[in-house]
């Protein structure tokens, strides 16, 4: 499986799943938009998102069972994650029918959109009336775009952030709904052809550094100014999307 692999291949895939998990485990989310376009350099979309599904299902039960008030997440924001579930659901059937140029450009722009946002500071608030009517709004963006990119995350943290969580809650809320994403996200693609035994190997062994980077970046947290950090993922990120969209356009 792994022969069709390069050494040195082999070895940037490993680091960039590393940052990409060092990433989530500083700032809480970011785990699919930094790996996704690592994975995109050398696979195909389609087995991109798949090996990419299940270290994102194992690090957000992480994140989920460390934040705690599970109980009390799934009672506050069960709407944003009903609508999640569907909208992976119709999302997954594009990965197998929309051209591959189409969903890495999608993919590019969703990175850049969320990127350049996150770096101008843009905080929508929701009035509190409004808190349980817009979440199926954001539920169902998230669970379409990560249907087929495994990136819904921005559209619920947007909202989350949007309501005026605090850092703790905030981290908490993105646990428990991002897990519950996941596990529709892997449901959905697992029903799906691009779904293999070659592709779940793949995906298993993605695990490794992704979760290794999580630790480390748990540690990185207290130590770098979280500023500094986040600003300098971001500028990558911008970098990365333009990529992505320039490969999409051209394949």
């Amino acid at each position: 499986m792994l022969a069709e692999f390069s050494s040195l291949t082999l070895v940037a895939l490993a680091a960039g799943l590393l940052f990409a998990g060092a990433v989530k485990g500083a700032l809480g989310v970011g785990l699919p938009l930094v790996g996704m376009p690592v994975l995109l350099l050398v696979l195909p979309a389609p087995t991109a998102v798949v090996v990419m599904a299940v270290p994102i299902l194992l690090t957000n039960l992480w994140q989920m069972l460390a934040g705690g008030h599970v109980l009390e997440n799934l009672r506050r924001f069960w709407p944003i994650i009903l609508f999640l579930a569907v909208g992976m659901f119709v999302g997954s059937r594009l990965l197998v029918t929309v051209d591959e140029g189409v969903l890495i450009a999608v993919l590019g722009a969703i990175l850049l959109g969320f990127s350049v946002l996150s770096l101008t500071r843009f905080r929508p608030a929701i009035p509190p009336r409004w808190h349980m009517r817009a979440q199926p709004l954001f539920g169902l963006a998230g669970g379409l775009i990560g249907g087929f990119s495994t990136v819904f995350g921005p559209p619920v943290s947007m909202y989350l952030v949007a309501i005026g969580l605090q850092k703790d809650r905030f981290v908490s809320a993105v646990g428990t709904t991002f897990f519950a994403g996941s596990v529709a996200l892997n449901l959905s693609l697992a029903a799906l052809p691009v779904y293999g035994v070659r592709e779940g190997m793949m995906a298993m062994l993605a695990c490794l550094p992704v979760c290794a980077g999580m630790a480390l970046g748990q540690r990185l947290r207290a130590a770098i100014p979280q500023e500094s950090f986040s600003r300098a993922v971001l500028l990558m990120l911008v970098a990365t999307s333009m990529i992505l969209i320039w490969r999409g356009i051209g394949a």
